[in-house]
């Protein structure tokens, strides 16, 4: 259970966004992540050298795919990577939980007049697809994936930047 202490003075003062990352901070989407991955894996009849575990999570799947089967010619990955996302968006999504705590956490602070944005490294389109699903849609007025900005950003801090 995730505890967060915000005085409402603190709350009240703040004139600016809070930035948010999604995964591994708000919501747990390592089932869905990792199920996707190993549907990939299989759809491509390859098999990953290392394992898939919540170890792996956190970079662009291109890092993880690259990760998990150096060496694959570029089509090979480029294929698993489309499978991934592919079962991602239809399917994997949809086991991502919000954190224990935090849809609360994330009304105080909005009810506390203060603007929420999200900065995270997974496409424009699971990131929408879990805001609905979690029923925030209200709850962001900024949400910024590398594939939603022009030029596309490969780097948090390149997203940060453009907010």
């Amino acid at each position: 259970m995730v505890r967060v202490s915000l005085s409402n003075a603190w709350l009240k003062s703040m004139e600016h966004v809070v930035i948010f990352d999604l995964d591994g901070t708000l919501v747990d989407s390592s089932a869905g992540i990792l199920a996707s991955l190993d549907h990939a894996f299989r759809a491509n009849e390859v098999a990953p050298t290392g394992e898939l575990s919540n170890f792996i999570i956190g970079p662009p799947v291109r890092e993880i795919v690259d990760s998990l089967s150096p060496g694959l010619e570029a089509s090979t990955t480029d294929m698993i990577i489309e499978s991934f996302k592919s079962h991602y968006d239809s399917s994997g999504y949809l086991r991502t939980v919000p954190y224990d705590g935090i849809d609360q956490m994330l009304r105080r602070i909005i009810n506390a007049g203060v603007r929420l944005a999200i900065v995270t490294n997974k496409r424009e389109v699971p990131t929408k697809l879990i805001v609905n699903l979690l029923g925030w849609n209200n709850y962001f007025s900024s949400i910024y994936c590398p594939d939603s900005v022009q030029p596309s950003s490969r780097t948090k801090a390149a997203l940060i930047g453009k907010l």
